[in-house]
């Protein structure tokens, strides 16, 4: 539902929070179904795969370092499962995704700096506590466009309250009409500019 909402809006797509893969692999796969000729839609999975990098305060004593790392060499094996995947597409030569290891709130500037021509058209914000969260929300304002849609996993969650206040913060909760689906109650969007 939500890939289907920026179909006509230009850009890439960024999840910030990969682990495992699962969205990232839907995303490629909405993709080849959806738009399977629009190869300026590539795909960015930003993850430290060594779990949080740090956990501060306002992340509420729920969340520790290392947690949700994915360990040893999934890394690769992400890397090849998704190529995979994007050889049953169109335009199969061209790679439309890419995986970027770290912490986000460095790689994201130096994704920006790499990729000057890129909006973000959807953003999932997947990094579950706060300082993550806030640094990409500020780095990413700019290339946001109206229409853009922001994705938060774990907006209004108690066991991870980094992300709400991160929200607030930087985008104020009395300035988004924060969406949701029946079936997710965490999970909400906005669209960016309404």
């Amino acid at each position: 539902e939500l890939y289907q909402k920026v179909i006509d809006v230009p850009g890439v797509i960024c999840e910030f929070g990969v682990q495992w893969g699962a969205t990232l692999s839907t995303l490629i796969n909405l993709r080849g179904m959806l738009e399977p000729f629009n190869h300026s839609r590539v795909i960015y999975g930003f993850d430290t795969f060594e779990g949080f990098v740090q956990v501060d305060e306002k992340d509420g004593g729920y969340s520790a370092r290392g947690d949700y790392s994915t360990g040893g060499s999934h890394y690769q094996r992400l890397e090849e499962i998704l190529q995979i995947q994007e050889s049953f597409s169109p335009l199969a030569h061209i790679k439309k995704f890419e995986l970027i290891k770290g912490d986000a709130s460095e790689t994201v500037l130096e994704w920006l700096n790499r990729n000057p021509h890129a909006i973000v058209a959807l953003a999932i914000l997947d990094m579950d506590v706060y300082k993550p969260t806030k640094d990409v929300l500020q780095a990413i304002l700019p290339r946001l466009t109206k229409g853009s849609i922001l994705v938060f996993d774990e907006v209004n969650c108690s066991h991870f309250p980094g992300e709400t206040q991160a929200v607030a913060e930087v985008l104020g909760l009395s300035e988004l009409r924060l969406h949701r689906f029946p079936h997710q109650p965490f999970c909400a969007w906005a669209v960016f500019g309404e």
